[in-house]
């Protein structure tokens, strides 16, 4: 889903979301994982919580951002192709 698409609760976790440092914080671990370190997804889960509590969990492969809202999980994943690079949103409702 867009970004556009998303409406109420979950268009404020997006935005939260984006306007800290986390997703800074996340691509840079996500270059040093991609570049064959081993990364301590525990200890980067408690740094980008501090920017932005309401992540949940996160995932390296394939990179994602799980953030809590109160209708249920927003799963924010990185794609790449060519030279582009986007978010998708998916809405995970409880």
């Amino acid at each position: 889903m867009k970004r556009e698409m998303l409406k109420g609760i979950w268009e404020d976790a997006a935005e939260k979301f984006e306007n800290s440092f986390a997703p800074d914080i996340l691509g840079y671990w996500y270059s040093r994982y991609c570049g064959g370190e081993m990364i301590d997804l525990k200890e980067v889960l408690e740094d980008v919580q501090q920017e932005c509590p309401s992540i949940l969990r996160i995932q390296l492969n394939p990179y994602a951002a799980i953030l809590k809202t109160e209708e249920g999980n927003l799963r924010i994943r990185y794609w790449k192709k060519g030279r582009l690079i986007g978010h998708s949103y998916f809405p995970e409702k409880i």
